[in-house]
């Protein structure tokens, strides 16, 4: 009788000892569990953060390009236009002013609205923030980089304009000139479903550039201007 019971005790505690071992195994798989479900989490919003970043700054460059676009075919209609002066059309010194005042308009506004545009983009996108950072290449606006040709210079206050030329240029810190967009964002948490608010912020950045074609021919007349830039994706830029 005594071995019987002493058999039943020792049954009794290797059942027991089983289900603490059981408890710990799974504790542990739900720790793991919880640790990769987090990682998971936080690559999946650290990709759809750069991805915001990507589309601010892409957004951005998109309006410069369309800038630039809009300066080269209003170059293409007032090379015409004065050509047409060569058939009598002298109405064209008017007709040319639209055009002109069009330009001047893209040229001073466009970067800014870039700015506004790329900030929109992200927050759209799902950052809590953005911020252009084109500042740390010197200025903190972007530049379509065209300047109006004079026929003669200011003589009594007045000259006479004639089309946008391109004044692109590059450097170490500037390898796309002022025709690109640089924007930081952030997201104030990560929400991570096992870190119980203490969630780390995110950030990302994320540049594009201008790339195309002509606003003015080298020779004025030739090469036409060609309207066909583009914005894509480049590496950011170091700020030395």
């Amino acid at each position: 009788m005594i071995g019987c019971f002493s058999g039943t005790g020792k049954q009794g505690t290797d059942g027991g000892q089983a289900v603490v071992a059981f408890v710990l195994l799974i504790s542990a798989l739900v720790i793991v569990a919880g640790f990769t479900v987090n990682a998971i989490r936080a690559m999946t919003q650290r990709v759809a953060l750069q991805n915001a970043a990507d589309a601010a700054s892409l957004t951005g460059a998109s309006m410069l390009a369309d800038g630039l676009n809009v300066i080269a075919t209003c170059n293409a209609g007032i090379l015409a236009l004065y050509g047409s002066l060569l058939a009598g059309n002298w109405d064209a010194l008017e007709q040319v002013k639209p055009l002109q005042a069009a330009q001047d308009a893209v040229q001073k506004n466009t970067p800014r609205l870039a700015l506004a545009a790329a900030v929109a983009e992200a927050l759209k996108s799902g950052a809590d923030g953005a911020v252009p950072l084109n500042s740390w290449s010197g200025k903190a606006v972007p530049d379509l980089m065209v300047k109006r040709v004079y026929l003669l210079p200011a003589i009594f206050g007045t000259s006479f304009p004639l089309w946008m030329k391109d004044t692109f240029q590059s450097g170490k810190r500037k390898p796309h000139g002022d025709r690109f967009l640089r924007v930081g964002v952030w997201r104030n948490r990560t929400h991570l479903p096992f870190d119980q608010g203490r969630n780390a912020p995110q950030s990302a950045m994320a540049e594009a550039a201008v790339w195309g074609e002509r606003v003015l021919g080298s020779a004025v007349v030739w090469p036409p201007p060609v309207p066909r830039f583009k914005a894509r994706l480049v590496e950011v830029t170091p700020p030395w």
